[in-house]
């Protein structure tokens, strides 16, 4: 009869530590599971990402440093006004084009060029502009100004006469930059 009662005793003994000890570390076991479970996966998407940014960077490499360099021309990080003012300046005094006025501004409403509906972030400039010369010129100007590296669209144009082939141009373009 005691080593039933002893037995009785352990197997209460028994239950009684699983039930206090054993299961709460189970519970907590699993649940350890199932974060390591969410780090594993986490930590492969990390590598994906990882071997993606590699990939890129290694392609982004290949490009050549005058090529960046055009680009950034092309579409710029900063408005780069003075820049815009000395192209025109440059391209004026080329063609024997008197270059009167420039005004750039940003446009504070959202560009409707076909670059900022596709990307959503570029910026736009207005830029006045008044020139005096000949009609060639000017003619030769505005394909300078289209073959050109910072893409521009030309909006509007106007002229009016003032003497023997010489015209005053009032042209109104716009601009595009992309912030960072």
């Amino acid at each position: 009869m005691k080593g039933i009662v002893f037995a009785a005793a352990l197997l209460v003994i028994a239950v009684i530590v699983f039930a206090v000890w054993i299961r709460p570390q189970l519970t907590a076991t699993n649940v350890l599971r199932g974060e390591r479970l969410t780090l594993e996966t986490t930590l492969t998407r990390f590598r994906e990402l990882r071997e993606a940014r590699d990939r890129l960077l290694s392609r982004y490499n290949t490009i050549l440093r005058q090529d960046l360099e055009r680009l950034e021309t092309l579409l710029p990080k900063t408005p780069a006004t003075g820049g815009i003012i000395t192209q025109l300046d440059r391209l004026a005094s080329s063609h024997a084009l008197l270059l009167k006025s420039v005004d750039v501004k940003e446009t504070q409403q959202q560009a409707t060029s076909p670059i900022t509906r596709s990307r959503g972030r570029a910026r736009q400039l207005t830029i006045n502009t008044n020139l005096v010369g000949s009609y060639q010129s000017f003619r030769a100007f505005l394909q300078d100004l289209e073959r050109s590296l910072r893409l521009m669209d030309v909006e509007s144009l106007s002229f009016s006469s003032g003497g023997e082939n010489v015209y005053q141009f009032t042209l109104r373009a716009s601009a595009y930059w992309f912030p960072e």
